[in-house]
């Protein structure tokens, strides 16, 4: 996946996570006034917590978008975390787009041959 088509699609499913918010919004105004709780409230709650994931997500690749290309401010890591919460929120992601793991595991299996922890931060591996 090139880094424009990966962009493209992750605007793609930005937009889509957008509209699940807006709707999220609409039920939530409405919900608990008839005096329901329980299970209903707490799959709202559990729908905001995911969509705020998301957004955490959105947020760490805009912030590491330097413009050098590198992993946490491309689209591909950022589209793979975003397709597992698009997935548990059942909202399908938007038009193909082409999967991200060959990319993601490749930076992984690169880091892993150059001493380099595969979290955000890159650190070098102290053994």
């Amino acid at each position: 996946m090139q880094q424009v088509e990966g962009r493209a699609a992750l605007a793609a499913v930005a937009r889509r996570l957008l509209s699940e918010h807006r709707a999220l919004r609409r039920v939530c105004r409405t919900a608990g006034r008839d005096g329901s709780e329980g299970a209903a409230a707490r799959a709202l709650a559990d729908r905001q917590a995911l969509l705020w994931l998301a957004a955490a997500v959105l947020g760490v690749q805009e912030a590491a978008d330097d413009g050098r290309g590198l992993f946490l401010g491309g689209p591909h890591w950022t589209l793979l975390a975003l397709s597992g919460i698009t997935e548990r929120l059942g909202v399908p992601l938007p038009g193909p787009a082409a999967d991200p793991r060959e990319q993601v595991w490749a930076e992984l299996a690169d880091r892993v041959r150059h001493g380099v922890d595969c979290d955000i931060y890159a650190t070098r591996l102290l053994w």
